[in-house]
């Protein structure tokens, strides 16, 4: 593994706890709920809730996720004892016409949150398709997407799928 990339929304950054906060639910489960009461499938509605509350900040005042920190200090630990390139990979909303204000927001989190020190680059791509474009046999991807697993998948290239910080460090040994 030449370069380990870190997927932010999911991860690292609790976008669910933070979009349901902007829509006024405390509960995440509430807010996941309305998409079901409106018939939309959860990517559908995720895209239209963002729309909403990007030019308010989105990206820029949410909480990480429980863990956050603990699978930083690993990644972190695993660059410097093999010198592996470690990378936030994250996407942006594809061909979104804010995208620009995605990009600056999500970099300004990562170093109000004081996480960008563990990374030799944040890569904001347009759409979680563009993470492709970094990426290689020789690179894994820390993601919780799916579709990005999917497509991972179709290139043989090392994924491991984020469902919660142990599991992932445990997953890291295979690499």
């Amino acid at each position: 593994m030449e370069i380990l990339n870190v997927d932010s929304d999911g991860v690292l950054y609790n976008l669910t706890e933070h979009l349901s906060y902007m829509d006024g639910y405390s509960y995440q489960q509430y807010w996941i709920d309305k998409a079901s009461e409106r018939g939309m499938k959860l990517p559908d509605y995720y895209s239209e809730r963002m729309n909403d509350h990007i030019p308010n900040g989105l990206f820029l005042r949410g909480r990480p996720m429980v863990d956050a920190e603990r699978l930083l200090d690993h990644v972190y630990d695993i660059k410097m004892k093999t010198g592996v390139k470690l990378v936030c990979l994250t996407a942006g909303p594809h061909g979104h016409p804010q995208f620009d204000i995605v990009e600056r927001d999500k970099k300004q989190w990562f170093k109000d949150m004081g996480f960008d020190k563990y990374f030799d680059e944040i890569i904001v791509t347009d759409g979680s398709h563009g993470k492709l474009d970094y990426s290689s046999e020789k690179s894994v991807l820390i993601d919780d997407h799916t579709g990005s697993q999917r497509r991972f998948k179709e290139k043989n290239f090392p994924f491991i799928l984020h469902r919660n910080t142990k599991q992932t460090i445990e997953e890291l040994k295979n690499y």
